[in-house]
C-alpha cells in the first residue's frame, strides 16, 4: 500500500467515522473504524505503516473524538505492538482478519480500561466488557470483513 493510498484510506475513514457514522449509527457503540484500519494495515503491510497510522489515528481520534487525551493513542499503539510480530505469519484470508480484529478490539478494550483506571475512573470490568466492548468488538469484526478486500494487497486479490 503506497503512502498516497494510506492517506486516502485515512481521509475516507476520518469522514466516515466522524461525519457519516453519527447519523447512520445513532446507538451508543459505533464501530471504531480507526482501530479496524490500524489492525488490517499492520497485519497486511507491517509494523512501520501500522505504527504511523496508529500515531496519526490515535492523536486524531483523541483530539476530535474524545475529551480524554491519550486513550485511543495508547490502545492503537498496543494493537500495533501485538500485531507486528504476527504480520506475515497469518494467512491473509477474511476469516483470519475478522478473528484477529475481534481479538485486537478486546486488547484495545483492556488498554482503555487500564487507562481509565489509572486516571481515577472506576469502571466495572464485567459490565464494561459485556455491555460496551464485546458488542463493539463484534461490530469491529464485521467492519474488518468489509475492509478486508479493500485493503488486501493487490498481488493477493483473487486467490
Amino acid at each position: 500500500m503506497s503512502t498516497t493510498a494510506l492517506v486516502t484510506a485515512g481521509i475516507v475513514v476520518f469522514f466516515v467515522q466522524y461525519s457519516l457514522l453519527p447519523f447512520l449509527w445513532p446507538g451508543a457503540y459505533p464501530p471504531d473504524l480507526w482501530l479496524v484500519l490500524t489492525v488490517l494495515v499492520t497485519l497486511f503491510y507491517g509494523g512501520r505503516k501500522g505504527l504511523w497510522l496508529a500515531l496519526v489515528a490515535g492523536l486524531g481520534a483523541d483530539i476530535v473524538g474524545t475529551n480524554f487525551f491519550g486513550i485511543h493513542l495508547a490502545s492503537y499503539l498496543a494493537v500495533v505492538c501485538a500485531t507486528s510480530p504476527v504480520e506475515g505469519r497469518l494467512q491473509r484470508r477474511w476469516n483470519i482478519s475478522v478473528m484477529w480484529t475481534f481479538v485486537m478490539s478486546l486488547l484495545a478494550a483492556a488498554v482503555t480500561f487500564a487507562v481509565l483506571r489509572f486516571s481515577g475512573a472506576e469502571p466495572a470490568w464485567g459490565g464494561y466488557l459485556a455491555g460496551v466492548e464485546l458488542p463493539r468488538a463484534t461490530i469491529n469484526a464485521g467492519a474488518a470483513w468489509l475492509f478486508h478486500q479493500w485493503l488486501l494487497p493487490d498481488r493477493e486479490k483473487g486467490r
